[in-house]
């Protein structure tokens, strides 16, 4: 964990070295905890080398984890000329962290992050689990289905059985707004 924490606030000095340490740490620490948190600290530094770094990573550094990380951070960087980075990356692996880096390069934007796999069936639980309870608050009704249609013909319904649990988590926890400028 204390390496983790080195490896995060290493964005803080926005220097050389730092960058340096954190490309060593990404492509050689152990731990991919460790890997991860430098990819995310050379998203905030930013910067030319930063951004190449990143690049290389995502092509072909293992495990997941880590890449996804760096693909996020890439994101982070705003970079239009990385766009065929992050379309490589979702049509070799379908990857919605390569289309939220993506989004993000819209300027400005809010998206949602949904706290899991994006399918109908996550969508309508999280509006019956989250959103729901959170708009009707104070109103004495309660929600028991919701259903989101992905067709004409198709759609996935989640229903709430006995008493609400708490939300998984709080309502705005998924909207991120960026005000880039």
């Amino acid at each position: 964990m204390d390496r983790v924490r080195a490896a995060r606030e290493l964005a803080a000095w926005k220097c050389q070295s730092s960058i340096s340490t954190l490309a060593r740490i990404l492509t050689g620490d152990d731990h991919p905890g460790v890997r991860m948190a430098a990819a995310s600290a050379l998203g905030e530094i930013g910067g030319e080398e930063a951004r190449t770094i990143l690049v290389n990573s995502v092509r072909t550094i293992e495990p997941p984890a880590v890449r996804r990380t760096c693909l996020l951070a890439l994101g982070q960087l705003g970079d239009p000329r990385d766009l065929p980075v992050f379309r490589d990356a979702i049509e070799s692996s379908s990857s919605y962290f390569a289309a939220v880096a993506a989004v993000r390069l819209a300027t400005p934007t809010k998206y949602f992050l949904l706290p899991w796999n994006p399918s109908a069936e996550n969508m309508a639980r999280y509006l019956l689990e989250v959103v729901a309870p959170h708009v009707l608050a104070g109103l004495g009704v309660l929600a028991r289905r919701v259903s989101v249609w992905e067709t004409d013909e198709a759609c996935a319904t989640a229903t709430l059985v006995g008493k609400p649990a708490a939300p998984p988590m709080p309502i705005g926890s998924v909207v991120i707004v960026d005000r880039r400028t």
